[in-house]
């Protein structure tokens, strides 16, 4: 019976050592992709009389692409120059945008807290890849 027992188990390790490799099938993906990418634009506003001008970095944001469109909403860090004041400040905008190949339309709006409004601006950018 021992002879029994120590011949069960070396068959179990012989045959856990032979491993059965799993062909791929369709349904597998290929590979994650990961990327950088990223766009510089201008907007600009005439509020209130106050000409403003923003230099936009393309931030975070979501995107639905079809072919060479696109569309989304985006997050953008940008500087703002106030052309009555002549000073440059940071601000975050966030806003929509419509794209096609590397030129988008950008809407990003800004909310100034000093003078408790948001400023809604237009303009276009230049996305990097």
């Amino acid at each position: 019976m021992n002879l029994f027992k120590h011949s069960l188990l070396a068959f179990f390790i012989a045959v856990s050592f032979v491993g059965v490799a799993q062909t791929t099938t369709e349904n597998t993906p290929k590979e994650v992709k990961v990327d950088l990418s990223g766009a510089i634009g201008f907007s600009g506003t005439s509020f209130k009389t106050e000409p403003q001008l923003f230099l936009n970095f393309g931030g975070p944001s979501l995107k639905i692409s079809k072919g060479i469109y696109s569309f989304g909403v985006s997050m953008y860090p940008s500087l703002r120059y106030d052309g009555i004041k002549n000073n440059i400040t940071p601000i975050l905008g966030s806003g929509l945008f419509v794209g096609r190949k590397k030129l988008q339309l950008i809407t990003p709006c800004y909310y100034l807290a000093s003078n408790n409004v948001w400023i809604g601006t237009i303009g276009l950018s230049y996305k990097f890849k």
